[in-house]
């Protein structure tokens, strides 16, 4: 059975045993949908890795989870702690910074929106991923729930 695959993204890191890279994607699945990862050491094939999915994922960024289980099941163990600091920390960092600036821009134009409609204005930056729309309605949830409280 062919599969829609979608979402590739590529990881490197140096490691003290050399270069490594990992190759992630997403492919939907009859129950939902699975992140991949095939990962390379110093150019050369050294292993797979995946994990399944039947709704969605809470991870701190796109493919952490399959990162994680590629890096242990794949590189010895004087490069995991090196790998793991070097992609899932830096990357979630990064990720996490990415979405605070988001959020507060949104805030920023939420608070400058009309009382009667809170539309946000122009100001509003525009929604390019998926996590981003995400946050927005749990900000909008919140401050339905906030204006029911308050009356």
């Amino acid at each position: 059975m062919s599969y829609k695959h979608y979402g590739h993204q590529h990881f490197e890191a140096e490691a003290p045993s050399g270069e490594w890279s990992f190759y992630c994607h997403t492919e939907n699945t009859r129950y939902g949908f699975r992140h991949l990862c095939e990962v390379f050491h110093n150019s050369e094939h050294v292993g797979a890795a995946k994990c399944c999915y039947y709704n969605r994922t809470w991870e701190r960024f796109t493919y952490e989870s399959v990162l994680l289980e590629a890096i242990g099941k794949c590189a010895p163990e004087g490069d995991r702690a090196v790998l793991k600091a070097v992609l899932i920390d830096r990357i979630a960092e990064k990720s996490r910074e990415e979405a605070e600036r988001f959020i507060a821009a949104f805030e920023a134009a939420y608070k400058e929106s009309s009382p009667a409609t809170k539309k946000p204005q122009a100001t509003a930056p525009p929604l390019e991923t998926e996590g981003q729309a995400r946050a927005v309605l749990c900000l909008l949830k919140a401050a339905n729930l906030l204006d029911k409280v308050t009356e």
